[in-house]
């Protein structure tokens, strides 16, 4: 067989091309997957270009890490410790971060500082965001304001989480549709802070947010499912970094539903201002102790606040400078306000086309209207709590059953009381009317008065111990449902 001889030119050139084609088909270092000591750098800031995973680590960072624009860093059964690092933010993220079954200490401790700053895509899953201690000093009122997650442009997905410790869990503004889904926050005063469209926020546990659980704003948005739960002692005692007030819910926008939340010892358990087109509907709310709490809504139009059942709470249901609304089917006990509707504060707005009906308050105080115009009060159980209503110009008083209490009418015209159920306390008229006209009484049935036929039509008590029962349901499933929920924690 003949040899062929090649020059080593020849042999050169080729070498030369088959390097060329190594480089540009293998990527680079921040392209594969990296290991402790390829992560770790002796310089400040990280930077990840092209796409980076850590898996199955457990990592003590020296710097911060900025991942770049169409650049993706995954972080998956892992933990990363920035305890030693004290800078503003220790994670900046333009491209996509995903973090995936993974942990994250700090000891943040600086005011406005961030563990995570996100501007690109941002996907947190079963994972664990802490810090060392919340850092508010509750004896001198100072609070120094440090962030979980901070997220203001870009794709937000935060499901099944942990976080400890933040003044701030979660702030979310400018993101389109973002997800904050079945999370738990723990010590975090205020839990959630959105101003988005298209939100959702479902399913979340706060324990002990002690300022404000979730603060919401923006257009189509559903806060549903959630359990707010704060330690009665504790929440007397943070008073002083936060104000006289603890919220639940704060919420404002169009288009928004608050449904089917449980919400325990808070000072507003959902304040709602300016919103438009919004439901309310089917939360449990309470508090333990003495009487605290309200439900208050201002500024508010095309309202549904429904089957909420409202425990021991001053103000079960304020309303103020609102109209078109829609009150029905919830359940009060033990009450100062009942369900108000008022117009407050030299507003131009009264409460206009409001509908009260179906409610049972029991021990709850009273349904109050004033300055108002349009009222319906329909088919209400008042069991020791009355009607009250001033200045109200078109008003239908209708098939209320109420037990202890009366209806009491001030400086008001074109009114109808028909079919109500009225047995007052001794001593007390059924119903009081002063400075009205054009009134127009029938079919009432009053229990007491000699020429009433109380012997024949009984008191509807079936009416109380049916309404009672439901509550009784409601209670236990409430209380078991935060059972479940807390593992127990309270």
């Amino acid at each position: 067989m003949k040899r062929m001889y090649i020059p080593i030119k020849t042999v050169s050139i080729s070498l030369l091309v088959i390097v060329l084609l190594i480089n540009f088909s293998v990527p680079n270092l921040s392209q594969v997957k990296l290991d402790c000591k390829n992560f770790v750098s002796p310089y400040s800031k990280l930077e990840i270009e092209g796409y980076v995973r850590l898996k199955n680590k457990t990592v003590v960072m020296n710097q911060t890490v900025t991942v770049g624009e169409n650049s993706k860093f995954e972080i998956v059964n892992s933990t990363i410790d920035f305890r030693g690092i004290s800078a503003s933010t220790l994670i900046l993220n333009y491209g996509e971060l995903v973090i995936r079954n993974s942990s994250i200490i700090t000891d943040l401790n600086k005011n406005y500082s961030v563990v995570i700053a996100s501007y690109g895509r941002l996907s947190i899953v079963n994972s664990k965001i802490s810090n060392v201690f919340l850092p508010v000093n509750f004896k001198n009122g100072s609070v120094t304001y440090v962030q979980a997650v901070s997220a203001k442009s870009g794709e937000v997905a935060i499901i099944g989480s942990t976080f400890e410790n933040y003044t701030i869990g979660i702030l979310i503004e400018a993101v389109t549709s973002p997800s904050i889904l079945n999370n738990t926050f723990i010590f975090c005063p205020f839990g959630v802070y959105l101003s988005s469209l298209n939100f959702k926020i479902d399913g979340n546990l706060f324990l002990n947010s002690l300022a404000t659980a979730i603060t919401a704003s923006g257009f189509n948005g559903n806060i549903v499912g959630n359990y707010i739960l704060n330690d009665r002692d504790k929440l007397i005692e943070t008073l002083r970094p936060f104000g006289d007030v603890t919220i639940g819910v704060d919420v404002s926008g169009i288009n928004i539903t608050i449904r089917e939340n449980i919400i325990g010892n808070t000072y507003k358990c959902i304040a709602a201002s300016g919103l438009n087109h919004c439901i309310i509907e089917g939360n449990r709310i309470f508090t333990n102790g003495s009487m605290q709490g309200e439900m208050q809504i201002e500024y508010t139009e095309y309202a549904v606040i429904r089957n909420n059942t409202i425990i021991n709470q001053w103000d079960p249901i304020e309303i103020y400078n609102s109209r078109h609304l829609i009150i029905e089917y919830n359940v009060l006990i033990r009450g100062s306000g009942g369900i108000r509707c008022e117009k407050v504060d030299e507003s131009y707005i009264k409460p206009k086309n409001v509908t009260i009906r179906g409610n049972v308050l029991l021990d709850a105080g009273f349904i109050k209207v004033s300055q108002a115009e349009n009222v319906r009060v329909l088919n209400n159980l008042l069991n020791n709590s009355f009607i009250y209503a001033e200045q109200v110009k078109a008003l239908l008083i209708h098939n209320n059953t109420i037990k202890e209490g009366t209806i009491i009418i001030e400086n008001s015209e074109d009114i109808q009381i028909t079919n109500n159920y009225i047995k007052a306390p001794e001593g007390e008229d059924p119903i009081e009317l002063n400075n009205c006209k054009d009134v127009a009484e029938r079919d009432n049935i009053i229990y007491g008065e000699e020429d009433n036929a109380e012997d024949t039509v009984p008191f509807p008590e079936s009416r109380i111990m049916y309404a009672m029962l439901i509550i009784a349901t409601v209670i236990v499933v409430t209380l078991v449902a935060v059972l479940r929920k807390t593992g127990g924690r309270t």
